[in-house]
């Protein structure tokens, strides 16, 4: 399978996986003075979104780079693998609904 997304039920305890539906896309920037790094996601830029989120960076060495952005009711993360191009985008905080916590892996290129 080269593209598809895994969601998780955590009421059923059942995870899907949807084949059809592509990988999402992100592009990612580091600013000049290596402190921040820009994130934008394909499905934000659909609905209109046109600011990227925008984390500082905490950590850039030759193994990993990791970043945050602090949020009213929460806090993302980045984690990028420099060696294997991993990176996951986790967020944790409030939601519509209370609680929220999700994360993402990405194969970057």
């Amino acid at each position: 399978m080269a593209d598809g997304n895994v969601f998780d039920n955590r009421f059923t305890h059942k995870a899907t996986v949807w084949a059809n539906q592509s990988a999402s896309k992100v592009a990612l920037r580091i600013d000049d003075d290596g402190k921040r790094l820009l994130l934008m996601k394909a499905m934000d830029v659909s609905v209109g979104v046109t600011d990227p989120e925008e984390f500082k960076i905490t950590l850039n060495n030759s193994s990993y780079m990791m970043a945050e952005e602090r949020l009213t009711l929460g806090v993302a993360l980045v984690i990028f693998d420099v060696r294997t191009m991993k990176m996951v985008w986790s967020f944790n905080g409030q939601g519509m609904l209370g609680i929220k916590g999700e994360s993402v892996l990405f194969q970057c290129r």
